[in-house]
Order: C-alpha cells, then structure tokens, then sequence
C-alpha cells in the first residue's frame, strides 16, 4: 500500500490543497467545517508485526 498524496487527501475530502496544508501544518484560517473533513487517523504497525 502506497502512502497517500496531497493530490489523494485533496480528492476525497473535495478542499484544495492550500487548505489540507494548513490543516496538517497547524496553520490556520480554515473553517471548522472543513477541518472535520481533513481528520486522518494513522495505524503504526511494527514490520515484524502480523495481523491475523
């Protein structure tokens, strides 16, 4: 599994990408709303992990 872009995040949440820059970056003067579309959660899994 790739790790997704700038280009991927901007197509599923329907913002451009000045917008999911300051949401990931902390920058400010983004709606509340569109911060709420731009919440992504990441899973950590050490290489040696498996999952069954």
């Amino acid at each position: 599994m790739r790790k997704p872009t700038f280009k991927d995040i901007t197509a599923q949440a329907g913002v451009g990408t000045v917008t999911v820059d300051r949401v990931l970056n902390n920058r400010g003067g983004v709606s509340p709303d569109a911060v709420g579309l731009l919440r992504i959660e990441v899973l950590l899994v050490q290489p040696q992990s498996t999952f069954t």
